[in-house]
């Protein structure tokens, strides 16, 4: 069993004004320091990671800065690579050694290299390399097409219409916070259009509107803008024309598109490749919801004529890439795919939201991703890389040892759990000795929850639902990294698998039909038997954790309840 070492990387990324800046000026801020924002010490490669690489447009000013905690720092610039690399003092001190610094880079398009310059904090991982583009020059952008209407802010919102003619069924309408929707009619019949509540437009009720979108008319081009995440009910006021001809749509809003820029890092096993990759991110909104993003092409460009252009993905350094993608909130995942022999094989992936797509206050960290691939292989032609941020922020923890007590002590204390949560792309299994969590098909190793004594299973809301040590219900948004207390759960959807029926299973070798959940690429089955945890990506089930104690049932098949 492959285990790899994950850690959780942050790094600020929000555009802030600094010095004499005008609010015109995009600023991208360095926090040059060992604390991170979260209050994490980071060093060498992990604070690497969070620092850079950097990519940035002409005209963006470049904000290193630090604040008192404890620790000097100075900023250095050196003149190439090697001495980059080597942490060679050769070049220009920018500040000298000081508790705080500020200092403002104002760059032309190159590429430049900037270390720390106090002590052994180069070596330390305080380093990082800046690429600053001509302008008019992105990293490659996935092209929207949008409708040239005034009313349209973001350059990545769209217009979506919906036919309101008189008599014509009406699907429900998905759209992106930002677009516009636009109401169309024209005819001999006068409509009119009113948002309502759910329970007034599956009953047809349009007194009291939420809103009056337009009056009764015969023909009209209405824009309805501004609104929410989530579902929005619109029916027309006339009589019979809600109940009797179709004058009614549903409209879901999901978060609205915007750009990311995409840090891969390659591997000892990268090959340069220019095949396409295909990128999935799943995260969480300030109101707890779960969202994945539809699959986007990161090294995809669109030339002016409208072709796609493929892009090399280097196997010699990291690169960035600029795609657009749904606004996933705070990334807890993220999935790769490519086709099988491409040699794409990265180590980690950096998720950074370009900060002028957001909203004013948000300043969101960036993530870097640890990645592994399938034990299993290539499913169905695609070659699936998973890069997913551990319970922990250090280290992958082995499966659970034996302990001090008898072996008939622990045949009696038999307990065993197993959860494949699907948003968080993570698996989560349970004994007396503790709850652990792994990645999709198990090669990324195991990671300790301390948080909690035995899973609940995953709610329709997507959330996961745990038992705490003091017996409170836990509710996690993350798959488990962490937790909240809460006083109920929302509908189980997915109930964790709780293993039973020790004596009806054979050699253990092979779990019950009843202890098995599938992962959520669908690509790896789950089960667990007395004897451990196991998984199936080829038709063949193979161990990938093993319990501390047999549970054959020899003090009367205690396995279905935690004796705690």
């Amino acid at each position: 069993m492959s285990v790899f070492v994950l850690l959780v990387l942050v790094v600020l990324v929000a555009a802030v004004l600094a010095g004499t800046t005008s609010a015109q000026e995009e600023v991208e801020t360095v926090l040059w320091q060992f604390q991170r924002e979260d209050g994490q010490f980071l060093s060498g490669q992990a604070l690497q990671d969070a620092l850079g690489p950097l990519t940035v447009e002409q005209g963006t000013i470049v904000r290193f800065r630090w604040e008192p905690y404890g620790f000097a720092h100075g900023l250095f610039q050196v003149t190439n690579q090697n001495d980059f690399d080597n942490c060679n003092l050769v070049g220009t001190e920018l500040v000298a050694r000081s508790t705080r610094g500020d200092y403002n880079a104002t760059l032309d398009p190159g590429t430049y290299f900037f270390v720390g310059g106090v002590g052994s904090n180069c070596e330390t991982g305080m380093k990082v390399r800046v690429t600053v583009l001509e302008q008019g020059e992105t990293v490659p952008p996935t092209v929207m097409t949008t409708t040239p209407i005034p009313a349209i802010e973001s350059d990545l919102a769209k217009v979506v219409v919906v036919d309101w003619e008189y008599n014509v069924p009406k699907p429900d309408v998905e759209a992106n916070q930002d677009d516009i929707i636009q109401f169309r009619w024209s005819g001999s019949i006068s409509s009119s259009v009113r948002r309502v509540t759910q329970e007034n437009y599956e009953a047809c009720n349009f007194n009291n509107p939420l809103e009056i979108v337009s009056e009764s008319t015969t023909s009209n081009v209405v824009n309805v803008t501004g609104l929410d995440v989530g579902r929005h009910y619109f029916i027309s006021a006339e009589i019979t024309h809600c109940s009797s001809a179709h004058m009614s749509v549903a409209v879901n809003i999901v978060p609205r598109l915007i750009r990311y820029w995409i840090t891969l890092y390659p591997s000892d096993v990268s090959s340069t490749t220019d095949s396409s990759v295909s990128l999935t991110l799943t995260g969480y909104d300030s109101e707890l919801r779960v969202w994945t993003s539809p699959a986007t092409i990161v090294n995809e460009a669109t030339t002016g004529s409208g072709d796609s252009v493929a892009l090399d993905i280097s196997a010699e350094e990291a690169h960035t890439f600029e795609i657009v993608a749904r606004d996933v909130g705070t990334p807890i995942a993220v999935r790769m795919s490519a086709v099988p022999g491409s040699g794409f094989a990265p180590s980690r992936v950096r998720v950074r939201a370009r900060a002028e797509d957001l909203d004013d206050g948000d300043a969101r960290e960036s993530k870097t991703f640890t990645c592994s691939r399938p034990e299993g292989g290539d499913v169905d032609g695609v070659s699936a890389i998973n890069c997913i941020v551990p319970a922990d922020g250090s280290t992958s923890t082995p499966p659970p040892t034996s302990t001090n007590t008898t072996q008939q002590e622990r045949d009696c204390e038999c307990f065993r759990q197993l959860l494949a949560h699907h948003p968080s792309q993570r698996v989560l299994a349970c004994s007396k000795d503790g709850c652990f969590a792994t990645v999709d098909d198990g090669t990324a190793g195991w990671s300790t929850l301390p948080a909690i004594r035995s899973l609940i299973g995953t709610g329709t809301d997507s959330r996961l639902f745990a038992v705490s040590p003091t017996n409170a219900t836990l509710a996690s948004i993350d798959g488990g990294l962490t937790w909240q207390e809460v006083t109920e759960t929302s509908t189980i959807a997915t109930p964790a698998t709780v293993f039973s029926d020790p004596l009806f299973e054979g050699s253990g070798d092979t779990p019950l039909d009843r202890h098995v959940q599938t992962s959520s690429s669908a690509a790896a089955d789950w089960g667990i038997t007395r004897k451990g945890v196991l998984v199936n990506t080829a038709g063949t089930w193979a161990f990938r954790a093993l319990w501390s104690c047999t549970c054959d049932g020899s003090c009367g098949l205690k396995c279905d309840q935690p004796l705690f």
